[in-house]
Formats: C-alpha cells, structure tokens, sequence
C-alpha cells in the first residue's frame, strides 16, 4: 500500500513538474512575442520611412537633381527594411505556433 501511495505521489509530482514547465514555456514565448511586435511596430516605421526617402529620391531624380543611383540606394534601403520586417514576423508566426504546440 505504502508504495502504491509513494508510486502516485510521485507520479503527481511528475505532472505537476510537466504542467509548471509547460507554462513557463508559454509564458516565455508570450513574453518572446510582446518583444517582437514592438520590434515590428519600430520596423514598421522604418519601412514608411524608407518610403519616404524613396519617393523624395525619385522626385528628386525626375526633377534632373539627383542621379539614378540615389534612387536605387533608396529601393536598396526599403528592400532590406520589408526583409528586416519579414524576418521578425516570421519569428512572431513560430512562436505562436510553439505556444499551439504547448497547449492541449
């Protein structure tokens, strides 16, 4: 009986350790989330602001006051701010899918 009893207390005891570290695991990837859309939010802004450098650049280039290349460095900028963004979007979309695969 005594082991009986000792078997199950252990076995609690193990779940109990399953389910605290399941939601420590949620919990971080919650928290991981919350970081990465404010990176987002400041990646967004980036994004409009290479935008806007790229339009100035083209009306500039159009107005025969600047060269091409001015406007090609600006569509360089704005692709690596979209990928830059993609990246951490990417990096939101799996730990949703972490927090999915932690909960039942």
């Amino acid at each position: 009986m005594r082991q009986s009893l000792a078997a199950y207390d252990v076995t609690v005891a193990d779940y109990r350790q399953t389910v605290l570290t399941a939601f420590q695991q949620v919990e971080n990837n919650l928290a991981a989330v919350s970081m990465l859309n404010q990176v987002i939010q400041e990646q967004d802004s980036a994004i409009g602001s290479a935008r806007r450098t790229l339009n100035e650049a083209s009306v500039r280039y159009h107005s025969g006051i600047d060269s091409y290349l001015n406007v090609i460095a600006a569509q360089t900028a704005l692709l690596n701010a979209r990928e830059a963004a993609l990246t951490f979007y990417r990096a939101v979309f799996g730990r949703h899918i972490r927090i999915g695969m932690l909960l039942p």
